[in-house]
Parts: structure tokens; C-alpha cells; sequence
């Protein structure tokens, strides 16, 4: 994994995980498991993640300690959103929530990260009402942990959350504060890359396109040393905003056309974005009757997901574009 050697990380866990399986002991299945799930999620295999993790799940449900089980719904739960299953994610992550207290959780830094993993869940859905509670909750924790690498990235969490309610300005702020705790030495390969299209992407949003671009660049050599299809295509998608912001509508539509296709390595949530990002683009070239078209295929991707609010947000955006 320190290598950035995924594949073989991955295999040589998938070999321990079944060595483990059938010696018969629960616990060391679920411990090995949780490191595979880490290796596949660093890999961007969600779908394998998340089979695994729903099979821990039921294995953890069987036993004894309160704290393995919050582990593994918090990982499932995150599984979930990564996979596009919003409306799903929220199980698994209150029923963690209802055991912090029995696992002698409530406080530590695991209860802050479940929060953050939550309160981006809720995003995703649109569902925001109570998100600026949870926010607070999530910051004061963090705060009281006394550990700067948890604080930084409840900071990000809180940052991203703020970009999704439209508070542009706090989300600057929070992402501000969270540069001043998280570094390329602080956070894996992996996070550091989301860190740095998180950032570029609130510098978009606040105009400050001179140093998005900074964080951009950064974002792409860290994506080059990681060779994945999912990451690289995410980081695509951050470079037609860039383009778009620039006023280069006709640059930004052709990298979202490949980033749509039937090839596309993007699922879920994500690629609905992308897709509504396209629309955009066609919008500000005037060609509204594709940009119709893209926010169809956007709106459905939502409804299959269980993101209702979503979807309807797009479907009214279709018709302003058909109205105008």
C-alpha cells in the first residue's frame, strides 16, 4: 500500500481473508476484512468494497463488542454513498450512531468521523436540514480530541458540506482552516488527492481561479502516481469546471462528452453530477434541447439512487432551459 502497489496489497489480503475465513474465527475475519475493504477502497473498487463490507456486517452482527460493530457499519455506510446508495447509507450509519455510547465511542474520534461520513450522506441526499447541527456536534468533537490531523479533516468535511448548501463563503473558510492541519505527509495518497480537488473546487466556486488552479495542478500529479481510472476521471471532470470558469465552454463540454459515454469509469451520484455539469455547458453554447437530454439522464440517475430531492431539482432545471 506505502508503495502504491494496490493490486498486490489487495491480493495478498484477499489470500489472508480467506485463510482467515476458514481457520473459523470471526473476529480476525472481520479485523483482516477491514483492511481489505481499505485496500479496495483505495483501489476504487467500490462494488467489491461494499460486498465485502455486507458480509462483515452480518458477521459482526453476531458479536460481542459494540466497537467492532460501529467499525464496520461506518465503513458500510461509506461503502454505500461511494456505490451511489444514499437513501441506504443512513441505515447502517444511525445504527452506529445508536451504539457509540455502549461501545465507549461517544467522543473519540471515531464518533467524529461517523459524524463527517453522515453529514455527507445527507448532502448527497439534499436531505440538509440537519446538517448545520451536525456540522457543529462533528467541529466541537474534533476540537475536543486534541488531535490536529481529526480536527483538519472534520474541517474538510464541514467545507464540503457548506459547497453543497451554498455557503460559499464558510465553505472558503473551513477549507482554509483545514489547510492549516492536513499535508501530503499527514493524509495517504488517496486523501491527499481528494483534499486537493475538494479545495480547487471550493476555489472555483469562491472565484479564486488562480489558485484553483494551483490545487488543480496538484491534484494531477498526485493522480499520476496513482493510476486510477475512477480518480483519473473525477480529476477530469475538476479540469472541465476550471475550463468552464475560464469562459472555455466548447473545451469543458468536449471532456464531459468523455467522461459521459457507455465507457465511463464514474457511477452513481457521480456521474449524475457530471452529467448536470455537461448540461451546463451545452446551455451556454445554445443547445438547449441536448442540454435537456443530458439533465433526462441525470434526473434518472438520481431516482435510481434514492435521490429524489436531487432529481427533482433537475427536472426543474429542464424546464427553465426549455422555457428560455
Amino acid at each position: 500500500m506505502q508503495s502504491n502497489d494496490y493490486a498486490r496489497s489487495i491480493e495478498l489480503l484477499r489470500d489472508l481473508y480467506a485463510q482467515v475465513l476458514a481457520e473459523g474465527d470471526p473476529m480476525r475475519s472481520i479485523e483482516v476484512g477491514l483492511q481489505l475493504q481499505r485496500a479496495l477502497q483505495t483501489h476504487g473498487d467500490h462494488d467489491q468494497r461494499l460486498a465485502l463490507l455486507e458480509e462483515l456486517a452480518a458477521t459482526s452482527s453476531d458479536q460481542p463488542s459494540d466497537a467492532v460493530r460501529v467499525a464496520v457499519l461506518t465503513e458500510l455506510g461509506s461503502a454505500l454513498r461511494d456505490t451511489g446508495y444514499l437513501s441506504r447509507a443512513r441505515t447502517p450509519l444511525e445504527s452506529a450512531l445508536a451504539l457509540l455510547r455502549p461501545a465507549g465511542l461517544h467522543g473519540t474520534s471515531e464518533h467524529v468521523r461517523l459524524l463527517g461520513t453522515l453529514v455527507s450522506v445527507l448532502c448527497e441526499l439534499s436531505d440538509t436540514g440537519p446538517v448545520p447541527a451536525l456540522i457543529s456536534e462533528m467541529l466541537e468533537l474534533a476540537e475536543s480530541v486534541d488531535a490536529p490531523g481529526i480536527l483538519g479533516r472534520s474541517q474538510w468535511v464541514a467545507a464540503m458540506a457548506y459547497d453543497q448548501l451554498g455557503s460559499a463563503e464558510d465553505a472558503h473558510t473551513f477549507i482554509v482552516r483545514a489547510r492549516q492541519h492536513l499535508t501530503p505527509t499527514t493524509l495517504t495518497l488517496r486523501d491527499w488527492l481528494r483534499f486537493c480537488r475538494s479545495t480547487t473546487s471550493i476555489l472555483l466556486n469562491t472565484g479564486h481561479l488562480d489558485d484553483a488552479h494551483e490545487w488543480l495542478l496538484g491534484a494531477e500529479q498526485t493522480t499520476s502516481l496513482m493510476n486510477v481510472p475512477a480518480e483519473t476521471a473525477a480529476l477530469a471532470a475538476l479540469r472541465a469546471r476550471h475550463e468552464s470558469a475560464l469562459g472555455r465552454h466548447e473545451s469543458a463540454l468536449k471532456l464531459y462528452v468523455g467522461l459521459t459515454g457507455e465507457d465511463s469509469p464514474l457511477s452513481g451520484l457521480q456521474l449524475a453530477r457530471v452529467c448536470l455539469a455537461k448540461a451546463e455547458e451545452l446551455r451556454a453554447l445554445n443547445r438547449p434541447e441536448e442540454a435537456a437530454e443530458a439533465l433526462r439522464g441525470a434526473a434518472a440517475i438520481c431516482e435510481e439512487n434514492g435521490a429524489y430531492q436531487l432529481a427533482v431539482q433537475m427536472w426543474r432545471r429542464m424546464d427553465e432551459i426549455r422555457s428560455h
